[in-house]
């Protein structure tokens, strides 16, 4: 995701060069133009400068005189003005209305006002993304079309295929993300942009374009496009097809470089739950080895002599650098959904014995990553619910071991009752709830010291039993019963709950008394 966002805003700032370099190629080109399209084309890159520079310091000042007003009409009536008012001057220059309304934009998404000017116009942007589907269909004309049916598919079949060839390229061999995540990212963007409808549009209004090429375009421009989903809901099965095909053409990895690894957590995965389960084996003396994606986090990892290795972890040989086949255990913290269950199938295949133990946002994707292998799986989901819960019932005075087991349990069962909104709890497990358990309780601090567990009669009244106590960090198990109470006491307490409460009650009346 960050990969196409990142690309489709470099897109949209190429709009800008693509849109001044128009009026030269309209003039014959640089070479046959001469100093003339020279001249156009240094004129208007001097009035974008100009542009930029105006609006830079202008447009700051009139978005503080409105917030100053404190009247949202006025403030989202010139908002709209100033991005109208930017295409109107820049085309009056000699840009277009496409480049000034751009570059309008750009000015205000620098401005201490920009979230507020983002939340004016998040109830345009539906409108408005209507609008501009609704104008690429008056542009399409099926009787040409119908004629240029040869074009058009050529055209949108040389779009897809080397625009995301050319994407694959980058993100593997330029930004090293790997196969799979450069193959995803490609077949996400191998649509035609949206301002090159704007781009066209210009090109045919100056004659760079004829009427059959301008709907060759235009036809083949709504074929990617309507193509984009089924190539993104493909792409990732794929993905892993020429991944795997990859991985056999490229066979084994070099047994000498690779490390020696042994009985050690192999995690895949080296974010924030990464990195923290690093440092916790860190300290506890037990080995690891890990494998990230993310060639900065690598860089960084290594840095700090830690054992990352970068790469793509659904590829057997990047399994294989890591140690899978020789660990005690391999932890999956990755938030790809379909990456996780990629891998702990491919960890599966490689390490039939090894536990998995895998990490998922949604409760639904359990039953999957079980399917693909993994030994147990956490759903990001679930356990923010068990905390909810367990938070809940401690309100109400719940005992902690009966939370514990409670949990466990639930844990132990695969989540099957969280997993069913439906069903109703378990005896079983409403019981666990109620099951008598120790607790401590602590005597106030001005506790007065006349009290002992005989003269309070502890048993009788609460139906708690007292099985320690603690004072000053001295445990005393079955205490006498005529021992002074004191201020600061820690009392283990074992009963159900509402006999701690009827405890904790009869403490807080003979600190009254």
């Amino acid at each position: 995701g960050q990969i196409v966002v990142g690309v489709l805003l470099f897109q949209d700032l190429c709009i800008v060069p693509f849109l001044l370099l128009l009026p030269v190629l309209a003039a014959g080109g640089v070479a046959s133009g001469g100093e003339g399209g020279l001249l156009a084309m240094a004129r208007a890159g001097l009035a974008l400068v100009a542009f930029y520079a105006v609006s830079r310091f202008l447009l700051p000042r009139v978005l503080e005189y409105a917030a100053r007003m404190r009247s949202r009409e006025v403030f989202t009536m010139v908002a709209f003005l100033v991005v109208v008012g930017s295409a109107v001057i820049a085309e009056w220059i000699g840009l277009t209305l496409s480049v000034g309304a751009f570059v309008g934009g750009l000015v205000l998404s620098a401005s201490p006002y920009a979230h507020q000017l983002f939340a004016e116009v998040i109830p345009l942007r539906g409108l408005l993304l209507g609008v501009f589907f609704i104008a690429v269909g008056m542009l399409f004309d099926p009787a040409v079309a119908a004629d240029s049916a040869g074009g058009i598919a050529a055209y949108a079949a040389a779009v897809i295929l080397l625009k995301a060839g050319l994407v694959v390229a980058i993100v593997a061999l330029v930004l090293r993300q790997g196969l799979r995540l450069a193959i995803l990212s490609g077949l996400a963007l191998a649509q035609t942009g949206e301002f090159s409808f704007v781009l066209a549009a210009e090109a045919a209004r100056i004659g760079l374009l004829s009427p059959s090429l301008q709907q060759i375009f235009v036809a083949g421009s709504i074929v990617t496009l309507v193509a984009t989903p089924f190539l993104i809901e493909w792409s990732p099965r794929l993905a892993s097809r020429l991944v795997s095909a990859a991985d056999r053409a490229g066979g084994a990895p070099d047994a000498e470089r690779e490390p020696t690894f042994r009985d050690h957590v192999a995690l895949v995965g080296f974010g924030f739950a990464g990195k923290t389960l690093g440092r916790v084996l860190r300290a506890r003396g037990i080995a690891y080895a890990a494998v990230e994606a993310n060639a900065a986090a690598v860089a960084e990892a290594v840095e700090r002599g830690e054992p990352v290795v970068f790469g793509d972890a659904t590829r057997r040989a990047i399994l294989e650098r890591v140690g899978v086949p020789r660990s005690r255990l391999v932890v999956i913290a990755i938030s790809d959904p379909i990456a996780t269950r990629e891998v702990a199938a491919a960890v599966r295949r490689l390490a039939p014995e090894v536990p998995i133990v895998a990490r998922t946002r949604y409760v639904d994707q359990v039953d999957d990553l079980a399917r693909a292998g993994a030994s147990h799986v956490i759903a990001e989901e679930i356990e923010s619910t068990l905390q909810l819960l367990v938070e809940t019932l401690r309100r109400f005075g719940v005992p902690e071991e009966s939370l514990f087991r409670f949990v466990s349990e639930l844990r132990d069962e695969g989540y099957e009752f969280l997993r069913t909104p439906e069903t109703i709890l378990d005896p079983w497990l409403a019981e666990l709830l109620e099951e008598v358990a120790a607790h401590w309780v602590e005597l106030p601090a001005g506790f007065a010291g006349e009290h002992s567990l005989a003269s309070l009669d502890v048993r009788a009244r609460s139906g708690a039993t007292v099985l320690a106590i603690d004072r000053d960090g001295q445990v005393q198990s079955n205490p006498p019963v005529d021992l002074p109470l004191r201020g600061g006491d820690r009392l283990l307490a074992l009963g159900p709950p509402e006999a701690i409460e009827r405890l904790e009650a009869l403490l807080g009346v003979a600190e009254a008394e």
